[in-house]
């Protein structure tokens, strides 16, 4: 009986580590397909740079919720650590793929301002 109880607790622990998964799958999925869609060398205009920004911050708060959701159930799991360990390191993995495209967006708006002060203080010195 007591073998039997431990291999329900056992399955009941895999299955909400499974259940999780699922969601970090399509997390992963949607970060590969925002890279795909704004790799560093598309930002010809603000409205790009603009749209590549709102999705990976709209990504990055999906990432977020997702990751409190998982470390609220890892504290009914019994290796509470260890569970902790593989949520962070999972979002260690696209955290930063999700902040380099954020970033590269964010520095090709900053450097086009910089060009367009740059062009208008030309034509002001030739007038």
């Amino acid at each position: 009986m007591i073998f039997f109880r431990s291999l329900v607790f056992i399955a009941c622990l895999t299955c909400s580590v499974a259940w999780s998964s699922d969601s970090f799958d399509d997390l992963k999925m949607a970060t590969s397909e925002l890279k795909r869609k704004y790799p560093e060398v598309s930002f010809v205009s603000s409205l790009i740079a603009d749209g590549a920004i709102d999705d990976s911050v709209r990504l990055q708060g999906r990432l977020a919720q997702w990751f409190v959701e998982n470390e609220a159930s890892c504290y009914g799991a019994f290796f509470v650590n260890s569970c902790l360990q593989d949520i962070k390191s999972k979002r260690r993995q696209l955290l930063p793929e999700l902040k380099q495209i954020e970033f590269a967006a964010k520095d090709f708006k900053r450097q086009s301002r910089v060009f367009s002060g740059d062009q208008k203080s030309v034509l002001d010195q030739m007038k």
